[in-house]
């Protein structure tokens, strides 16, 4: 007939069992809902689409500016040269200010040019990103399925080991339950220690030949000297 502590340490094994899954279902969920990889690119894309909406913003402006500059430069031209306007102080202005608008015309171009550069950097850099993404969203869709198929196997699991808890609750009595419950609660969730060659597994007191054999006896609990375990003889 197994003695006292040996339903108890089947307890132990099965409740050890059971905050280990308790536990790998905390790590699956935070790790279903959280990608640190993924969250990383998506914030660099992010951040790059909207500095490449601002040049763009900013090449429209360019764009409008240069054209406003372009018309009013044909209008000018246009006066100048139609022979309409015969006065040498006037056309002396017309001609300085189409110089001056076809000045400002080459300086917007050549910050178009340069902004032409950073925005074609800048998709260059988008489109490696989205890459990236694309990539780290399929290994991220394979390893959910695998953790799901993992947590699935988990929860298989734990509905067995449940059973069988009941099954071991069933044949230990109350007062037992009730110490081996208080002891797990303050010994890091070990209140039953085995017996490894006359000493006590978990903090390695001797244990006396007479505690030893107590401990095979079939009604009687025996306690660690040292750390107050439950000591299971095997």
């Amino acid at each position: 007939m197994p003695n006292a502590s040996f339903h108890l340490f089947q307890l132990q094994k099965v409740d050890g069992r059971l905050l280990q899954i308790e536990q790998r279902f905390l790590q699956i969920d935070l790790e279903l809902s959280n990608n640190p990889e993924l969250v990383a690119v998506q914030k660099e894309m992010e951040y790059e689409n909207r500095v490449l909406a601002e040049k763009e913003k900013a090449m429209a402006e360019l764009g409008k500016n240069i054209q406003a500059k372009r018309i009013k430069t044909q209008q000018s031209e246009s006066s100048l040269y139609s022979g309409k306007n015969s006065n040498p102080k006037e056309l002396g202005d017309l001609q300085i200010e189409i110089q001056s608008l076809k000045k400002s015309i080459a300086v917007i171009e050549e910050q178009q040019f340069t902004l032409l550069g950073e925005i074609d950097a800048l998709t260059q850099n988008i489109t490696k990103l989205q890459i990236d993404h694309d990539q780290i969203t399929q290994k991220t869709n394979t390893l959910n399925r695998n953790l799901l198929v993992e947590k699935d196997s988990l929860q298989a699991e734990k509905e067995k080991l449940c059973k069988e808890k009941t099954v071991i609750l069933s044949q230990i009595s109350e007062e037992w339950l009730k110490q081996y419950q208080t002891l797990a609660s303050t010994k890091n969730h070990i209140a039953v220690a085995l017996i490894d060659e006359n000493c006590c597994s978990t903090c390695g007191a001797e244990i006396t030949p007479r505690d030893v054999q107590k401990a095979h006896t079939a009604a009687t609990l025996v306690y660690c000297p040292s750390c107050g375990r439950i000591l299971y003889a095997g």
